[in-house]
């Protein structure tokens, strides 16, 4: 009885606002329109909501997915045409914050700040990083539908059979590289196949979403603040005036781009398929304990994934070595006593290593706390049309997602997967089997050493400019993405990132005046 209750007074509240009707107008009709794309998180999380939503208060929802990176092109191209009488579109939209600007979406501060009955708003339940990634201008204008991390996947299977334990470990860079080093000098074989160091895909690679942990490393959180607004960290008065083309020129580019042709190109340490593997094949071989030790993956990987049962879990990304040079350092003079200082952050030691100033501690902190992880899903949004006619309905179907219901709605649907809006008791795994793989990518997120690097950011030097943040600026005649570059075309790290200086100087006029900053 208390549910059709809850149906019949939102029905009627809806009515009375002109927002639905019993004719037979599109305009006005009972029935929502949402479309979405189908990534490695799936849409049966979406059905379940949908059903649920439909049973509590008798609206009808029509929901279609569509498939892959065509799918997120085919819903940004009708979102730019004006929706096309959809009412909630959830996708991982390319220009999202320049059709933001351009009012394409129903401004969602109200439900974002709306009381529930425990006192507590979505903001009040969404971590930071998503309440950044959601807003423009002061005001809410999406929200994310997908939350996970990104790093290094070690196949547990191989790790064991290895022999290796915790105390192997690499928690530097050139203890990852000694590692990987080891394992290929081993020439190791598990159930009839060799297995590398590394494996990946290169027409699906996936480095160029891992060497973002690097370049925050090295550089820190504040100069991180800075170039995402676009603004030099060494020239902060200046460049707050009027924004300047060096604030690109980052030395901890470089040193992310060294650590990447390193593992790469210069030790041979990827598996021979890697430049010719189809990514599914790819990570399924992978998890199928045929090709390598370590891979480049997200958390979704289970969702996506055909393999069943596979024992693999990430480990932190190991800290920059070079951090130690960057100016910000001036203590830890080796790699040795890098390693003992991160393991006393990360509290594997009550011991802090002799000799070493606190103002180097909380550098190492800063680096642990945000670059042991990248985050994914801050840029999966999903946003209501400013031309739906039915924008109270749409905020209603919104409200009961990302209330305590439909938040375990989606935790059971994803088998314990988390969003960034966290239910007001917190997520309950009770009756749900939920992987140790899952486990470990939830404890990743408890822990929250993660950088939210995301490929779009709100300031106008970016989505207005055009200026790609994961350094392919100028590459086009060099494979149009930096990893490329570096393995097909041998391209050093100082010649990538002086090819991104080299376009960025000589069309920074017209940058700054599509950005409207000039």
């Amino acid at each position: 009885m208390k549910n059709k209750n809850v149906k019949l007074l939102l029905l009627s509240s809806l009515l009375s606002l002109g927002l639905v009707s019993c004719g037979n107008d599109a305009d006005s009709s009972t029935t929502l329109k949402i479309e979405g794309v189908k990534l490695g998180y799936g849409v049966k999380w979406m059905e379940d909501i949908v059903s649920s939503f439909t049973d509590k208060t008798g609206i009808k929802v029509n929901f279609k997915a569509v498939d892959g990176q065509a799918g997120v092109e085919t819903l940004q191209q009708k979102i730019k045409a004006g929706g096309d009488g959809t009412d909630i579109f959830f996708s991982r939209i390319t220009d999202f914050y320049k059709l933001a600007y351009q009012g394409n979406f129903v401004d969602v501060s109200d439900v974002w700040t709306n009381k529930d009955d425990n006192g507590l708003s979505i903001e009040d339940r969404t971590e930071q990083c998503f309440i950044d990634a959601n807003k423009i201008d002061g005001k809410y204008v999406s929200f994310s539908w997908a939350n996970g991390v990104f790093g290094i996947l070690r196949n547990n299977t191989i790790w064991n059979a290895l022999g290796l334990t915790d105390n192997d470990i690499p928690y530097t860079t050139d203890e990852f590289i000694t590692l990987c080093q080891k394992v290929k000098d081993k020439e190791f074989s598990y159930e009839g196949s060799q297995i590398y160091p590394l494996v990946y895909s290169y027409e699906t690679e996936y480095y160029t979403s891992l060497l973002p942990a690097w370049f925050a490393q090295y550089e820190g959180s504040e100069n991180m603040s800075y170039f995402n607004e676009g603004i030099d960290p060494d020239d902060v008065e200046g460049s707050k005036e009027h924004h300047v083309s060096s604030f690109y020129a980052r030395d901890g580019i470089v040193e992310a781009l060294q650590v990447t042709q390193d593992l790469l190109v210069n030790n041979d340490f990827h598996h021979p398929k890697s430049k010719n593997y189809q990514f599914e094949s790819c990570q399924n071989d992978f998890l199928r304990n045929k090709t390598a030790l370590f891979m480049a993956n997200g958390s979704w990987v289970d969702t996506e994934t055909s393999v069943k049962n596979f024992d693999a879990s990430f480990i932190p990304t190991p800290i920059v070595s070079s951090i130690i040079d960057n100016g910000r350092i001036t203590s830890i003079k080796d790699d040795k006593t890098l390693s003992n200082v991160i393991k006393y952050v990360r509290g594997l030691t009550n011991e802090k290593p002799a000799s070493i100033s606190d103002s180097d501690i909380d550098v190492i902190k800063d680096a642990v706390k945000n670059g042991s992880y990248l985050r994914s899903g801050c840029d999966h949004q999903l946003v209501i049309s400013s031309n739906s006619k039915k924008i109270e309905m749409a905020k209603e179907f919104v409200k009961f997602m990302y209330s305590d219901e439909g938040l375990s709605i989606f935790h059971r649907s994803m088998n314990g997967g988390m969003l960034g809006t966290k239910p007001s008791n917190g997520y309950d795994d009770t009756g749900i089997n939920v992987s140790s793989f899952k486990r470990n990518v939830n404890q990743v997120l408890k822990e929250n050493n993660i950088f939210a690097y995301n490929i779009q950011v709100p300031a106008k030097i970016y989505c207005y400019g055009g200026i790609n943040r994961i350094f392919a600026n100028g590459l086009g005649n060099v494979g149009d993405n930096c990893v490329k570059a570096m393995v097909t075309f041998k391209k050093s790290p100082n010649e990538v990132l002086n090819m991104n200086m080299d376009y960025l100087n000589k069309n920074w006029a017209a940058i700054l005046k599509q950005s409207g900053l000039n």
